[in-house]
């Protein structure tokens, strides 16, 4: 649609038609309760607007409850709330809520005929279950799951083929339900079930069967109220018998097509299972990555977690850089017929420090702090909103520019400047960020009070804690090319940036934010939802200046800032390292600017220079040995630190 300017809006609708004669619905709600118990056909239960329960007490699945790790799985990243997170299902933990959609067009005439809103499950996390047993007419079917979704993301079915009443459960993978960004939540799509390369898949199902989703991909992280997965229900339309015989298949893949969250240092699995033929293992199978045959790079066993089959693993070298486009091409046969097949993904996204962003200088042994303490009580003049819980105001505040209500055209007085200044003070910290408001404990142990805010003007006792204060610590850090995961523990609002200067937060900013407790990871401290951690990329070797801000309201007070082991999850505190070089063993030291630091696997690559060198990696808050040098290739060494 075009106006007369030449302006104008591209948009699409979605629609499906099924024939309904024989077609089977299974809500998503609707799952397994008391131990594997079941209804075939259930009416439609739940809440009228005004309240008025409609079924329930075993009419319907209304109010019933499952039994974890039997009925359902969930991971606790929520508590149960039967007024919110949890209305149909409300004693579960399981996400089950009534949905908000205009009853008049969007909701199913069953549905309407009992004044009852539709019910999705929602809030999903990776790894969470739920199973559905029912009594199937014997027939073949093309399975559909209504979804909508807020990134591309695979859903996995199995059926489960034994103990669907114990926690002991056996499955067979049946397929995946590849679903796309449909847009927003209220935007829902009929997702057919396929092999992890999108082939279309047809069960045979007669008799009593449990069927299992399995959520592979969704996330809580920075999410408000509904996760980014919405499951409205499961659609079976008959459909002709499968092809005899039923040949192996690509029963799960991760990285699957279309996913956009592939890890940039992921490897890739591929499951190949047996059906009425077995694949020629591992003979047959060959592995392309981006058109490049892989193959004997890949490991490949004859066998599955899943059953007779195929596993495919490859690990491709270094990292991939986050948000690109990449292929994956299988082809295998069962010495009768050969199947090839290639699908997409993508590399997940997060920031990414790059060439431009180096520093000329450094790098720093230690950090430059600022601090800026304002008054205790709240302004008489605007009593809320002078000291806000948010990270401008942290930064005005730093800035010297946070306007004082009670005094007409000023800004808050720095209470720890003795001389009444208005600006923050700096501090050089020469261990790490590791600061307690009253000296106490985090969880990294005894910690320092803030830079400047000390006893006797605040002792945590007589005098009281101090309020409404904000923090800024700035380290320029040497970093090889690779993908890092860092992580604050904060109280209150924090953000951490690196690059070079920008222009928000009035100028005082860096370029970029890697994490953030208002937007990603959405957290300022461990949660329910999880550890405030966030993962970046560094494309290109060199030293980076990084930024955290942090900023206190009232109550208690502290911050620890650190670096993350992306395997094991270890943690540990950030702290300035510089490595010196120098002919003799007693100096004088010169500082590699070429050092490469790596400081999650405590290494330090610098290029071979020729000639005898003694090295020193020199830090302020600790004396480490560096080992032996190991060559890496023909123009490096890599020294070891602990």
């Amino acid at each position: 649609m075009v106006n007369p300017a030449g302006k104008g809006t591209t948009n699409t609708w979605v629609f499906d038609t099924f024939g309904t004669n024989g077609t089977i619905t299974i809500e998503t709600e609707d799952y397994n309760h008391d131990g594997g118990q079941f209804q075939d056909n259930p009416p439609v239960s739940g809440l009228q607007p005004e309240g008025t329960g409609v079924g329930g007490g075993g009419i319907g699945y209304y109010d019933l409850s499952g039994v974890e790790d039997v009925d359902y799985h969930d991971n606790h990243l929520r508590g149960i709330n039967a007024t919110e997170r949890n209305q149909y299902r409300t004693m579960d933990f399981a996400g089950t809520v009534q949905a908000r959609v205009a009853r008049d067009r969007d909701v199913r005439q069953k549905y309407r005929d009992a004044n009852v809103g539709e019910y999705f499950v929602l809030g999903l996390s990776a790894g969470e279950w739920m199973n559905y047993t029912r009594t199937f007419p014997s027939g073949s079917y093309n399975v559909y799951l209504r979804a909508s979704s807020q990134k591309a993301q695979a859903v996995r079915l199995d059926e489960v083929t034994a103990g669907s009443t114990t926690s002991n459960q056996t499955l067979a993978a049946r397929g995946l339900f590849l679903v796309p960004n449909t847009g927003s939540s209220s935007r829902f799509r009929y997702v057919p079930l396929t092999d992890a390369a999108g082939n279309l898949q047809t069960l045979t199902l007669a008799g009593v069967k449990t069927l299992r989703l399995t959520d592979l991909e969704s996330s809580q992280i920075n999410v408000i109220t509904e996760g980014d997965l919405q499951l409205n229900y499961l659609f079976f339309v008959p459909a002709p018998a499968p092809s005899s015989p039923q040949r192996p298949f690509i029963a799960y893949a991760n990285p699957a097509g279309g996913t956009v969250i592939f890890d940039p240092e992921g490897a890739v699995e591929i499951r190949i299972l047996n059906r009425d033929t077995a694949v020629s293992c591992p003979g047959s199978i060959q592995l392309r990555f981006d058109g490049v045959n892989v193959t004997g790079s890949a490991t490949i066993s004859c066998t599955t977690s899943d059953g007779p089959g195929a596993t495919i693993t490859y690990d491709p070298p270094g990292y991939l850089v986050p948000n690109t486009s990449h292929t994956l091409s299988v082809v295998f046969s069962d010495g009768s017929v050969t199947q090839s097949n290639q699908w997409s993904f993508s590399v997940l996204n997060m920031p990414m420090l790059v060439a431009a962003d180096r520093e000329s200088t450094g790098p720093d042994d230690s950090f430059a702090v600022k601090v800026h303490k304002g008054h205790n009580g709240d302004n008489t003049a605007h009593t809320t909103g002078s000291f806000n819980n948010n990270i401008s105001r942290a930064e005005r505040q730093l800035g010297g520019t946070l306007g004082d209500s009670d005094n007409t055209g000023m800004t808050f007085v720095n209470e720890i400047d003795t001389n009444g200044g208005f600006a923050a003070l700096s501090f050089t910290e020469p261990t790490a960020i590791h600061y307690e408001q009253c000296g106490g404990s985090t969880t990294f142990g005894p910690a320092k009070r803030f830079p400047g805010i000390r006893p006797p003007a605040w002792d945590c006792g007589v005098n009281g804690d101090p309020d409404h204060f904000a923090m800024s610590a700035e380290i320029k850090l040497g970093l090889a090319a690779g993908i890092y995961r860092m992580g604050f523990d904060c109280d209150d609002e924090v953000v951490v940036q690196a690059g070079q200067a920008g222009t928000n937060y009035y100028g005082f900013a860096l370029q970029k934010i890697l994490g953030s407790s208002e937007t990603y990871p959405g957290e300022r401290e461990f949660s329910a939802k999880g550890p405030a951690q966030f993962d970046f990329a560094v494309l290109t070797n060199g030293v980076y200046r990084l930024r955290m801000v942090m900023e206190e309201g009232t109550g208690g007070a502290r911050a620890d800032w650190f670096w993350v082991n992306r395997q094991t999850g270890a943690r540990s505190l950030v702290i300035g390292l510089a490595l010196g070089s120098a002919a003799t063993a007693t100096g004088p030291y010169t500082m590699e600017t070429a050092a490469e630091i790596d400081p999650v696997a405590k290494t330090v690559t610098l290029p071979q220079s020729g000639q005898t060198h003694f090295y020193r990696l020199r830090s302020s808050k600790k004396a480490y040995t560096l080992k032996t040098p190991v060559m890496s290739g023909t123009n490096n060494i890599v020294l070891s630190y602990q």
